[in-house]
C-alpha cells in the first residue's frame, strides 16, 4: 500500500464522523486528534513546571518575597518547592511515572496556594494591577484542573 493512503474503513469512520459523535464513539480521526492534543498539552505543562523549577534557583528572591512570614525555613521551602516544581515537570513527561507526577503538580499547587495568598493581600511586593494579583489565584484552579486531565489515561 502506497504511503498516504487510507484503507476504506478508515475512509468510512473520518467520513462518518458525526454518527460517531452523535452515538458517543469517536471515530479514528478524532481519537487522533484527542491524542495529539494531549500529549502537547502534556509537553507544554511540563516545559511550564520545569521552567518554573529553575527559576526558584536562578531568581530566589522573588520567592522569597512571596513566602508567607507564618511558615519557617524560607529559603530552603523555596529551593524545595524548586526542586519538586522541576522534577514533577520532568517526570510528567515518562510515560510510567506521568499520571503520579500529574497528581504530585496538584498537590504543590495546593501546597503553594498560600504563598499566592500572601501576595494578594500584599500586592507591594509585585507591583502590579490589582487585577492581575486577583486573576493569579482563580488561575492555580486552572493549573490543577489542567494537570488533573493529565491523571486519566489517554485515549487508546
Amino acid at each position: 500500500m502506497a504511503s498516504g493512503k487510507r484503507l476504506p474503513d478508515q475512509a468510512d469512520a473520518c467520513a462518518d464522523r458525526n454518527r460517531c459523535r452523535l452515538t458517543a464513539r469517536r471515530g479514528p480521526c478524532e481519537l487522533r486528534v484527542s491524542v495529539a492534543m494531549k500529549i502537547l498539552s502534556r509537553y507544554l505543562l511540563a516545559i511550564l513546571f520545569a521552567v518554573a523549577g529553575m527559576l526558584h534557583f536562578i531568581r530566589p528572591d522573588f520567592y522569597l518575597r512571596i513566602m508567607p512570614p507564618y511558615l519557617p525555613w524560607h529559603l530552603e521551602l523555596v529551593y524545595l518547592s524548586g526542586v519538586c516544581e522541576f522534577l514533577l515537570g520532568v517526570l510528567l513527561l515518562v510515560p510510567r511515572v506521568s499520571r503520579a507526577a500529574a497528581w504530585g503538580i496538584i498537590a504543590l499547587l495546593i501546597a503553594v496556594f498560600p504563598a499566592n495568598v500572601y501576595l494578594f493581600q500584599h500586592q507591594e511586593i509585585f507591583p502590579a494591577p490589582p487585577l492581575l494579583h486577583l486573576l493569579r489565584l482563580p488561575l492555580q484552579a486552572v493549573f490543577i484542573l489542567w494537570a488533573y486531565w493529565h491523571t486519566t489515561a489517554s485515549p487508546k
